[in-house]
């Protein structure tokens, strides 16, 4: 599985999703049907599920890229500390998007060999997903608490 690229189709199936994310190709239907995979829906044939590439998809497949990359590896101690900063809910890579989306404009990550990235209002997936990956950074309870204040006062 390699990181930064996420696919490019509108619509994923099982098998797609599960290359993405390294899950097992068997655990994919098994986490649709008890609904902990976003906007996954049944095939009109209903024997299937399909995955919509939606923003709350894109977030759950960076979390759990994430999560396994740093799970399957022998750990550094900011390696261990990003795994327990990025915690167990997927909703957190829709926080961290955001963040990145709205708060440090103008930021430059150079991830190493994943590239380097603009993080601001140009913030993609592939950023967030490196960005945590390579250089440790996540949003911590202060940033988020700061960002939270700054879009409140904004006009």
């Amino acid at each position: 599985m390699s990181h930064v690229t996420y696919p490019r189709r509108e619509l994923l199936s099982s098998i797609e999703l599960s290359n993405v994310t390294g899950f097992d190709r068997r655990h994919i239907p098994r986490k649709a049907a008890r609904g902990e995979i976003p906007d996954a829906r049944r095939t009109k044939g209903g024997c299937h599920w399909e995955f919509p590439m939606t923003h709350n998809l894109r977030a759950w497949i960076c979390f759990y890229r994430l999560r396994h990359s740093l799970l399957r590896k022998r750990r550094s101690w900011p390696e261990d500390q990003t795994l327990k900063a990025w915690g167990t809910k997927w909703r957190y890579a829709l926080e961290t998007f955001d963040f990145f989306k709205t708060g440090p404009h103008g930021l430059v990550a150079d991830c190493e060999e994943l590239g380097v990235f603009s993080l601001g209002p140009d913030t993609t997936w592939e950023a967030v997903e490196a960005a945590v990956l390579k250089l440790g950074i996540i949003p911590r309870e202060d940033w988020r608490a700061l960002s939270r204040r700054g879009r409140k006062s904004a006009p």
